[in-house]
């Protein structure tokens, strides 16, 4: 008498439409190899199921039944905080300042000159070009020594340091209008009485108002301005005393 061969057909979960063990594991294997989402790659592993079968059946045992549960939660509960230890970039030409900072007043026609994009916010040319150059061959291999891992931070730090010298000097071209003032030269338009020894006066210091916003820098100039019409008009008064 010939005897059959067969194998019995377990079921790891009971249930309507339940999965048998064979394809409970390929659908393990399969997660494993193509990750999650991957459903039509998942159901060709699996042969015998759909992709929207192989969705219903992880997401309901494994992430949201008993054994996700049990795996799933404590995971989450042992993730690392991430601490932010960066120093924040306030002041006058920090970062924050620059949403409060004017777009530039300029035209479509000067824009297009320019190769300024209002959008981005960005030049098609900005400052300082080839600070990019500095880090676009780089990257970490197993045979780095401490040396090798030194040197590229070195290169990441001088980039940065570029990136927020180009970040700063588009900042004060925002907040003092230079690329209008350039097209309309309107360097003193705004100030028509003034007179040759205040824009002369004005012209020293301009080097200065790369440390200042535009309304803290009016301020100073005027500040300075009231000062030394002081004096001149206490220069009589001290003169008539000395006599």
């Amino acid at each position: 008498m010939q005897m059959k061969a067969f194998m019995p057909i377990l079921s790891v979960f009971r249930g309507k439409g339940a999965w048998t063990a064979r394809e409970e594991i390929r659908l393990l294997d399969a997660i494993e190899q193509y990750g999650f989402g991957n459903w039509e790659d998942i159901s060709k592993h699996i042969e015998t199921k759909s992709a929207e079968d192989a969705k219903e059946e992880y997401v309901n045992k494994f992430v949201n039944g008993t054994i996700g549960r049990h795996t799933w939660t404590p995971a989450q509960s042992q993730r690392p905080t991430l601490v932010d230890h960066t120093s924040e970039d306030a002041g006058p030409l920090g970062a924050a300042a620059l949403q409060r900072l004017p777009p530039l007043d300029i035209t479509i026609e000067e824009a297009t000159q320019l190769g300024y994009m209002p959008n981005r916010d960005s030049f098609e040319r900005e400052y300082d070009p080839t600070a990019e150059q500095l880090i676009s061959t780089l990257s970490l291999n197993a045979h780095d020594t401490e040396a090798d891992y030194l040197l590229k931070l070195a290169h990441v730090d001088l980039y940065t340091r570029r990136l927020r010298e180009r970040v700063r000097r588009k900042r004060l071209v925002r907040d003092y209008q230079l690329v209008a003032n350039f097209f309309r030269n309107r360097n003193y338009s705004q100030y028509p009485s003034m007179t040759r020894e205040q824009k002369e006066f004005r012209d020293r210091f301009r080097v200065f108002s790369q440390f200042y916003t535009a309304n803290e820098y009016e301020r100073l100039l005027g500040s300075l301005e009231r000062i030394k019409g002081l004096r001149i008009r206490l220069l009589p008064s001290r003169s008539s005393h000395m006599h």
